[in-house]
């Protein structure tokens, strides 16, 4: 089978792309569900394409530049903007006869064909362009940027399945760059054409959609809709977020970003520098950018720096800010308050970005149904409004909506620790973080390096998304980050309830692998269920829950990540033949990138301690200290697990003690002698933080 043809999986057709599957659709769909609306003066133009359209149409209705069957793939011409030169005049020619006529609107874009040619796939990243795009007006002919790009275009002479895929590749790729270099936008437009085959495609960070391909010479009039949705749309509806402001600041650039708190008046910051943007790396997903930022009154910078977080989250699951205040105003704080003070990062404000009043989200296109293709329905044209995109129709599509937070301190991810007495100080304030959460009622879920900062020397624990105060209500499935979460959480079972039955997860392979190296995965987007073996009494009596000594555990796994996923800096004064950093990178494979001797590591006595040997010499208290805190924790499960049933909160209360005790030892030994490590350099060490 054709690596391009669609597969028939549930509702409606896939495209298979690099960046993930995009949803097929018919050219009619998505032009009357997809694009922003067309102008009703438009509409009447292209209902009358011969009399609106003279100098881009023949009488047959037909693009004019390829009259006398003249098509890209026939003309002696090799570069393809030079191929394509007559489509690029056919799309400007169509504007201006509008332009002319409609003297109310004004043109927002204009259409050029990057006369830098064609660039390959490998030669594709922010200094080589699409082969077309839209641009501004103001943007100069020769200093395009792709911040300055609207609507991007792929171009191939040819119309075979190479071509095709080619174009593809293309497509995914500069949708990538365009939706990782310019935080302002939120979603982007496209097309690709193969000789006169063209396709539409649109990005956000939920989906892709693509229109099925139709022929742009035989067929203009779909192509003008589209040129014209487009070109007299409001910047908003082409992607670019209204609610922050591109500006200079002594030569660099800065972005003046609204938030809008629930309870009060918007409020502006002023980014000052970038502390995280790996999270918008790839298209799809949440998108995470982190600013260090000042707020921003009449002009002028007020109060201390804040932290300022831009993501794209779970629409029905409740916000972090939210979670912070609840947790904060939990009944059962008493003495925990200024514990969890201390240890959680403050929230200052937090709101889903508004665009004229309304929710900025992802939208869910699609009925359960496919849309045939041929229909097209005016009611998908009534459902666009002048400041959105059309109303979802529910297929279960996962949405997200855009949501800003600012945090009172400005911190750096643990991730980023060049030193061990800074990791096991921060992981033993953030011991005491999570406790005092557990005895307030409240679980994380999702501990990790990259959602712990280090500020004025303090752990501190942030990004509470996924945190909740019910542990035996409903069934919360599973949540964490892949490296550092608890091992039933992954696998959704009790691992140590008396008789269990236990079957190794599978083995993950090279793309789990690529999916780890996305900061702040969800495992429940990442990590395919293990083939764990349930009775079915087990299964029936005994559903599985989130409770206390799983966040425990995967404060271990964050420890035993920094012992044995760095390098440690050696001055060359001390030499030991034990010492074997091959060994160290193969068990660093197996338990945080391969994934496949967590479950040893944990459950069995023996197995950790005989590869620990491979580390360090100046590593062997900190191991004997693992070790310990691990035996702990399964101690904890049995006795939990001996009856499931009767698991509170308080599961956790008889370790607390101990637990902070061998933190505090770990860290305790590190400050007579401290242990610099970095990452390992030139080896597979992925960024998993």
């Amino acid at each position: 089978m054709s690596s391009v043809q669609v597969e028939h999986a549930e509702h409606p057709l896939r495209l298979a792309t690099p960046i993930g599957k995009a949803y097929s659709v018919s050219v009619d769909y998505f032009i009357g569900s997809v694009l922003p609306p067309l102008h009703e003066a438009l509409r009447a133009k292209t209902e009358t394409p011969l009399k609106a359209f003279p100098n881009a149409l023949t009488k047959k209705v037909k693009l004019y530049g390829y009259s006398d069957n003249k098509t890209p793939s026939s003309t002696h011409w090799q570069d393809v903007d030079k191929a394509f030169l007559h489509l690029a005049r056919d799309i400007r020619s169509a504007v201006g006869s509008v332009k002319n006529t409609v003297k109310k609107l004004k043109p927002k874009l204009v259409f050029r064909n990057n006369k830098e040619g064609e660039s390959d796939l490998e030669q594709r990243n922010e200094s080589y362009l699409p082969d077309a795009y839209f641009v501004p007006l103001s943007a100069k002919p020769n200093s395009v940027h792709w911040t300055d790009i609207a609507v991007l275009a792929e171009y191939k002479r040819e119309n075979d399945e190479d071509s095709v895929q080619e174009n593809i590749n293309k497509m995914a790729r500069s949708l990538e760059l365009i939706m990782r270099d310019d935080p302002r936008r939120r979603f982007v437009y496209g097309f690709t054409v193969e000789d006169t085959d063209m396709k539409f495609w649109y990005c956000d960070r939920s989906q892709v959609v693509v229109s099925r391909p139709f022929n742009c010479v035989e067929d203009p009039t779909r192509l003008f809709k589209f040129v014209l949705s487009l070109t007299f749309a409001e910047p908003h509806m082409l992607g670019w977020d209204p609610t922050m402001t591109r500006i200079d600041v002594d030569g660099q650039v800065q972005y003046d970003i609204t938030v809008h708190p629930a309870d009060s008046e918007p409020v502006i910051y002023r980014t000052l520098e970038v502390l995280f943007d790996s999270g918008a790396s790839n298209a799809l997903g949440r998108g995470t950018r982190v600013w260090k930022a000042v707020k921003i009154e009449d002009g002028n910078a007020v109060g201390d720096p804040v932290a300022l977080k831009d993501a794209w989250v779970d629409g029905n699951r409740r916000r972090e800010g939210d979670i912070y205040f609840q947790v904060m105003a939990s009944d059962f704080l008493n003495k925990e308050y200024e514990q969890l003070q201390r240890c959680l990062v403050a929230v200052q404000s937090h709101g889903d970005v508004l665009i004229d009043q309304a929710q900025d989200k992802t939208p869910t296109f699609f009925r359960s149904d496919p849309p045939s293709e041929d229909t097209h329905s005016e009611a998908h044209q009534s459902s666009h409004s002048s400041t959105a995109r059309p109303a979802a129709v529910n297929l279960g599509v996962h949405f997200q909506v855009h949501y800003r937070i600012v945090y009172k301190e400005v911190g750096e991810s643990l991730a980023e620790a060049t030193s061990l007495r800074t990791v096991f100080k921060a992981l033993t304030d953030v011991v005491f973080g999570v406790i005092a959460m557990h005895k307030s009622g409240w679980v994380h879920r999702d501990l990790s390096a990259g959602n712990i900062l280090v500020v004025n020397g303090t752990g501190k624990i942030t990004d509470l998304e996924y945190a909740t105060s019910e542990i035996r209500q409903g069934k919360p499935g599973r949540t964490g980050t892949a490296s550092f979460v608890a091992l039933e959480v992954d696998s959704e079972t009790y691992l140590f309830r008396p008789d269990p039955t236990i079957t190794r997860p599978k083995t993950q392979g090279k793309s789990f692998i690529r999916k780890l190296a996305e900061r702040n995965a969800d495992v429940e987007k990442v990590t395919p269920p293990p083939e764990t073996i349930y009775s079915r009494r087990d299964t029936r009596i005994h559903e599985f829950h989130y409770n206390p000594l799983h966040d425990l555990e995967s404060l271990w796994w964050n420890a035993l990540y920094f012992t044995v996923n760095r390098e440690v800096d050696d001055d060359g004064e001390q030499e030991d033949s034990t010492y074997d950093r091959a060994a160290q990178l193969r068990l660093a494979d197996e338990l945080f990138y391969h994934g496949s001797k967590r479950l040893d590591a944990f459950m069995y006595t023996g197995f950790l301690e005989q590869r620990l040997k491979c580390l360090h010499p100046s590593l062997v208290e900190m191991t004997t200290v693992l070790l310990d805190i691990r035996d702990v924790l399964r101690d904890a499960y049995r006795r939990a697990e001996e009856a499931i049933d009767r698991i509170t909160f308080d599961v956790a209360e008889d370790i607390y003690g101990d637990f902070r005790r061998r933190f505090q030892k770990a860290a305790k030994s590190l400050d007579n002698k401290d242990v610099k490590i970095h990452r390992f350099v030139q080896t597979m060490d992925l960024a998993v933080e």
